[in-house]
């Protein structure tokens, strides 16, 4: 299966491999092993949204949300057979969200920080990337 999320030349662990993870606390732990478990049980999904698990955020580089802004959620997503990826976004979007707004998403943002954009990504924004018109999304 072609991976619709990664870039061409973004790095991904081949099946087997072993890679080299920091240590992790057992609530990360147990929170990438649901994500396993959810994907198991998903087949046909490429992306899972959940709220971070204690210290996921510091985790991933992330800083607690301001009061009255967006929650940080983890995105997690399918990278290669077997191989998952997570990254935090500041969005009020969840897994009961369509799977097209979530991967639209998922690639603005990520478009988004490869070009250094640090503001925040608007309903247009997303709506662009959807095709759609701005007042049909929210996230």
């Amino acid at each position: 299966m072609k991976n619709p999320i990664l870039a061409p030349g973004t790095f991904a662990y081949a099946p087997g491999a072993v890679p080299q993870l920091q240590p992790q606390g057992r609530a990360l732990r147990r929170a990438i092993e649901q994500d396993r478990r959810w994907f198991e049980r998903h087949p046909r999904r490429l992306i899972r949204v959940r709220d971070p698990v204690a210290g996921e955020g510091a985790a991933l580089g992330l800083r607690a949300p301001t009061a009255g802004g967006y929650p940080l959620r983890v995105f997690v997503f399918y990278a290669a057979p077997g191989a998952r990826r997570r990254l935090g976004l500041y969005t009020r979007l969840s897994s009961a969200d369509p799977e097209p707004v979530l991967l639209a998403y998922l690639r603005l943002s990520m478009d988004a920080q490869r070009q250094g954009y640090t503001g925040e990504l608007s309903n247009e924004d997303l709506a662009a990337a959807l095709g759609v018109s701005g007042g049909c999304t929210q996230h």
